[in-house]
């Protein structure tokens, strides 16, 4: 793809990018990353229609870098440098570079087999090729020394390491994903130049971020609705945002809370901030102390966007007050005492705009232009803006609603407003709406009052059924500033909606039922029970968690002939247990409106639609958690039905014929357990892309789908009598039979060229694969996880270059193919519980992108095959090589007695799990990459070695901002001098005390965050600690000037569990208190989690008798000693108390106990 000699093709492809801009240029050593890395980031990057231009050896002629590629460097907006071993031998490569990072635009550097530092200080691979080049190049000095600059300051940059994130296809996901929100994040500041005087305002707010103010800091934005507070905070994010390691803007609040969402947005909110996916906080407040420890550590960024209560703030914060030094939380409401109460530090009042900005901004709405070109225009923008004071949403909305219309008709609308009071912005808002057409003004309405914050498709979807020409009539609302679209979702400033209710509520204001339009609990709740609805009504919208007990009659809906959109839902928080107690319908319905657009009834009562109802006109019916049975008898007109979801509608027998609705797209019916009966009219529909009948437990067979071209995404996973596979076109990508009674997969699966997720897991009487499977060139992830009479896996009979992820455990597989090395681009892969494997073929060892590795369980394989030899022959270093890229070893219940010594030779391996492996007897020398070490329950295992050098190769590690060694030897008794029970001293206390040790040497050396934990049968604290005392706490007197030297203290306490205690989720916090001779103090905190997410493959930890833990976490310290030498307070003694932790919130009233502890100050020689 990019080699080529020819001087023709050099000239063609310089050609084709003249006079273009592309979003990312990527700059890298083809015979380094060509073949591999660079080529998946690049097919990425276009899947994501990310227009990329990577660097070809087409253009790389003569002695000087060519102007196609200066032409590409310049015109992108991105650069990624992917930096490898032989990256700096390219002369090309380091003149790319010189040019990528003098053009001062953002660049992603990637280290890709090289440590930043290596790249920063020129070292290694990299000092060797710079040494050749000053050789080579002595009559240009300069040119090298360029190169060096550029390359310490690509290494200063913020990038990506291939070492800390793996596999390849994670790290080109995490780089993909941050080369969006760089391009987003530009796209957005480039769309904030224009805004009219946006400048000085900034300038105000952002003085209050400046270095001189390092600690944590409230920032309060205040004024009035539609003065730009939220643009103000959204300009100032922007801006700043790449000095935080973390930054996140949590928009809408009060809209959030009022829907009863808030607990969805602080989820979202601290999963994004702590980078942590499977992050859940259940409570009001956080609980955690380690979570605490962990936002107290990190440098962020938050905007909380309209927030209208101090109870919104602390929910959102968790009752946390603290974030990381240097941390930034803007907070923009209308009520000033919010401000107050949450303790902002400063607050900034939003100005109006002056007679300047006001005419800028209106003659970009109404003329395209930044001031009057002609006198009219003059006189017109003095008529508005004296009405407008200074606003900017009202003259935006006004500009806009005059933008393109005559002369004549502008100065008469203009001259409307001087009915309008001055200080009314309402009515100055109004009079854009009144200037709408008929058609618009209602689907105005229809958004402010049911869609806001809706998707656009599917508020596009809804309308196109409503109004004509539907979607230029949106496009034409966005146009007049009266609705925007932020991530494909609809929405309207807070005052343009509250016009749109108020517009709705004066049709009637005393009584509801003859309003257009409904979204009040209590306005709902009394026209439905008083049946008093009439054909006025066009919409209603019932949030059934801010009503009581509600029974209907059965004339409920009669008078409503025109309601086109009801929703009777409940917020995601609220449990539907309650729900169906909620909505009752005891006298059955008699009808619905033929009118309905959109019906979506959650827990609806009845077993069927009222036998009146016509549902020709329906486009969406959402009924979930139902007590429906069957919809409707016979064949109905569904000429506009495109969505049908049922899901969890436990009686639901079986779905109505549906080929009329031939315009369906998706059915969502999982988890309808009664479900048997599938209509033969499913293959007939042609636009139908999902379907979902994933644990419709009494579905045998399927129709043929054959027919159905546009279905991508098949779900049938706990169908468990479905016997049959069922027959799909070839376009599916995703088709999931997990748990199926399926016995063979047909050979005519070669056929499912797209498809890029099979999962067979929990297929118990599949017994045989096809050979054709290595057909499935586009395959991603196949699971056969469980397949329990599974015995072989076929041939690989040609490269599969796509396959990531293969699971296999717990089948009957006695041999794997021995061309297994045709997945040359395996990731991950799955052995668990295969009782009947015994050894692996030679093609695994040529594995180059393994990463992860699970044999774990009731496995025979000889695990030291996997190290010490290949088809009987010894291994050599140079056979391992391929392994290489191991990150995660899982070898738990295995019966292996001793691991070989060459598994150091896996430089990135991070998890290493031999979780009761009640065999093993030692453990060898250590790769030093390893972070997480887990030997709980190796209950013969009598010899560790290596814990100081890994100790000290983690401290020292220069390229990690933070790292954490776990060391776990639960249940290890052999490590106990006297044995299980028995009151003892670790055989480990030597390598602990030596490890300790190393600690003085590192003192102030790093700037780097470390944390260290193990834990080891035993019951008492070592004896060279400097304090110990029984029980859960010590206090102790400090030596004068103990800060000098101080660089932290170690900590030991012996934990007594009760027998069988499960410690799955086990911890420990250290809380210290330093006290100062008048009676000032300072508190400390730190948590340390045993496991953590690691666990996550094994249910139970069992505990049994007394336990030591070692304890070390540098970052609080450090943090108050630096301020404690500033400040030359001098504290005279400290206290620490200990508490055992579960889910990281304290044990109260346990069956354990904390007996002993210990702290071990630590100085500097």
């Amino acid at each position: 793809m990019l080699a080529s000699t020819s001087s023709s093709s050099s000239a063609a492809a310089a050609d084709m990018i003249k006079a273009r801009t592309y979003d990312v240029f990527i700059s890298f050593r083809g015979e380094d990353t060509c073949d591999g890395f660079v080529s998946h980031l690049y097919k990425d990057l276009c899947r994501k229609n990310i227009d990329t231009f990577v660097d070809s050896e087409k253009l790389r002629r003569g002695d000087e870098i060519s102007e196609a590629l200066l032409t590409a460097i310049q015109g992108s907006s991105v650069s990624v440098i992917v930096f490898s071993k032989d990256y700096a031998s390219s002369k090309w490569c380091l003149d790319e570079l010189v040019k990528i990072m003098d053009c001062n635009k953002c660049v992603v550097p990637v280290f890709y087999g090289v440590g930043p530092s290596d790249v920063r200080k020129q070292r290694g691979n990299f000092a060797d090729a710079l040494a050749k080049h000053e050789e080579n190049f002595k009559h240009d000095v300069e040119k090298v020394k360029s190169w060096r600059t550029a390359l310490t300051s690509a290494g200063n940059l913020s990038g990506w390491d291939s070492g800390k994130i793996r596999p390849d296809s994670e790290l080109v996901d995490k780089i993909v994903k941050d080369i969006l929100k760089k391009l987003n994040r530009g796209t957005s500041s480039a769309n904030l130049e224009g805004l009219v005087g946006i400048e000085r305002r900034m300038q105000k707010v952002l003085s209050l971020f400046q270095d001189k103010f390092p600690d944590f800091r409230k920032l309060g934005i205040w004024g009035m609705g539609g003065t730009g507070k939220t643009t103000l905070a959204e300009a100032i994010f922007h801006h700043v945002l790449n000095g935080f390691q973390s930054y996140f803007f949590l928009a809408n609040v009060r809209e959030s809370d009022e829907k009863g969402t808030l607990s969805q947005l602080r989820q979202t909110f601290f999963s994004a901030i702590l980078e942590d996916e499977n992050l859940y906080i259940s409570t009001p407040t956080i609980g955690s102390s380690f979570l605490k420890d962990r936002l107290s550590r990190k440098k962020v960024l938050v905007v909380c966007d309209d927030v209208s209560k101090l109870s919104q703030l602390e929910y959102l914060f968790g009752g946390n007050n603290r974030l990381g030094p240097g941390s930034r939380v803007i907070v923009t409401t209308r009520d000033k005492q919010v401000l107050i109460q949450y303790g902002i530090d400063f607050i900034y009042e939003m100005e109006e705009l002056d007679d300047d900005e006001s005419i800028k901004l209106f003659c970009q709405r109404a003329f395209k232009s930044n001031h009057p070109t002609e006198f009219h225009q003059l006189k017109l923008s003095q008529m508005v803006l004296s009405f407008a004071n200074g606003n900017p949403l009202a003259i935006k909305v006004i500009g806009s609603s005059l933008c393109g219309k005559t002369q004549s008709y502008q100065e008469s609308e203009a001259k409307k407003l001087k009915q309008v009071p001055k200080p009314d912005i309402q009515r100055l808002l109004k009079w854009s709406f009144d200037g709408l057409e008929c058609e618009e003004k209602e689907m105005f309405l229809d958004i402010a009052c049911f869609f806001k914050g809706e998707d656009r498709d599917f508020v596009t979807r809804i309308m196109e059924a409503c109004y004509l020409s539907a979607y230029s009539r949106i496009e034409n609302l966005i146009d007049k500033s009266l609705i925007y679209v932020s991530e494909n979702a609809i929405k309207m400033h807070d005052l343009l909606q509250q016009m749109g209710w108020d517009i709705v509520y004066n049709e009637s204001p005393s009584e509801p039922e003859r309003r257009s339009r409904l979204w009040i609990p209590d306005d709902i709740y009394d026209v439905l029970i008083e049946n008093s609805g009439t054909k006025t009504l066009k919409g209603m919208l019932l949030d059934m968690s801010r009503i009581p007990k509600l029974e209907l009659r059965a004339e409920a809906f009669v008078k409503m002939r025109k309601l086109k959109f009801l929703k009777f839902y409940l917020p995601s928080t609220f449990g539907r247990v309650q729900m169906k107690s909620k909505i009752l319908l005891p006298q059955g319905l008699l009808s619905l409106p033929n009118e309905l657009r959109y019906l979506y009834w959650e827990g609806y009562p009845l077993k069927t639609l009222p036998a009146s109802f016509d549902p020709r006109n329906l486009v969406e019916l959402d009924m979930r958690d139902s007590n429906v049975e069957q919809l409707w008898e016979g064949k109905q007109d569904l000429v506009n039905l495109k969505v049908i979801s049922l899901f969890c509608s436990k009686n639901l027998v079986r779905i109505p014929d549906l080929s009329n609705a031939t315009n369906l797209g998706k059915i969502y019916l999982n988890r309808c357990f009664n479900l048997c009966e599938l209509p033969p009219s499913l293959q007939h529909l042609e636009k139908l892309t999902h379907l979902d009948f994933s644990y419709c437990k009494n579905i045998r067979s399927l129709p043929s789908l054959y027919k159905a071209t546009s279905l991508t995404k098949l779900d049938l996973s706990g169908c468990s009598n479905l016997l049959s596979f069922p027959e799909v076109s070839s376009n599916v990508t995703e088709l999931w039979l997990d748990g199926t009674a399926i016995e063979e997969v047909p050979s005519s699966i070669e056929c499912l060229s797209n498809l890029r997720v099979f999962s067979l897991w929990g297929c118990k009487r599949l017994k045989s694969l096809p050979t054709s499977i290595h057909k499935l060139k586009s395959l991603e992830k196949f699971n056969l996880r469980d397949c329990l009479r599974l015995e072989t896996f076929p041939e690989i009979l040609d490269i599969m270059e796509r396959l990531r992820d293969l699971d296999l455990s717990g089948t009957a597989l006695k041999e794997l193919p021995s061309s297994i090395d045709n997945f040359i681009g395996l990731e991950y892969l799955r052995l668990n519980n295969c009782e009947n494997l015994i050894c692996l073929p030679n093609g695994f060892y040529k594995s180059k992108s393994l990463w992860g590795l699970d044999i774990c369980g009731r496995s025979n394989l000889v695990v030291k095959n996997l190290f010490s030899a290949i088809g009987g022959r010894p291994v050599k270093l140079k056979d391992l090589h391929g392994l290489s890229s191991l990150y995660k070893l899982d070898l738990s219940e295995t019966n292996l007695e001793s691991l070989p010594t060459t598994i150091k030779q896996f430089p990135w391996l991070q998890e290493l799990i031999l979780w009761n492996c009640k065999r093993l007897k030692s453990l060898p020398e250590l790769p030093p990459s390893l972070g997480h070490l887990d030997a709980d329950s190796c209950t013969s295992l009598e010899e560790v070695s290596s814990i100081k050098k890994l100790f000290e190769q983690a401290l020292f590690c220069q390229d990690e901002p933070y790292r954490c060694l776990k060391l776990i030897f639960t249940n290890c008794f052999q490590l106990n001098e006297k044995g299980v029970g028995n009151h003892g001293t670790p055989k480990l206390e030597t390598p602990f005390k030596q490890t300790v040790n190393v600690l003085k040497d590192y003192h102030k050396a790093s700037p780097q965050r470390h944390k260290f934990i193990t834990c080891v049968p035993g019951s008492e604290i070592p004896e060279w600690f400097d304090f110990k005392s029984l029980g859960s706490s010590i206090n102790i007197q400090l030596p004068s000037e103990w800060w000098i030297n101080f660089p932290s203290f170690v900590a030991s306490v012996v934990v007594s569990f009760p027998e069988r205690y499960n410690g799955r989720n086990f911890g420990i916090r250290c809380e210290c208190h330093l006290k100062y001779y008048n009676g000032d103090s300072h508190d400390l905190t730190c948590s340390f989690s045993l496991w953590g997410v690691g666990v996550l493959n094994h249910e139970d930890r069992m505990f049994g008798w007394d336990h030591m833990f070692l304890l070390y976490d540098d970052f609080k310290v450090w943090e108050f000693v630096e301020s404690q030498a500033s400040n030359k307070c001098i504290y005279n003694e400290a206290s620490f108390k200990f508490y055992p932790l579960h889910y990281g919130s304290k044990l109260r009233n346990s069956s354990l106990e904390i007996k002993q502890c210990g702290v071990h100050l630590l100085f500097a020689n």
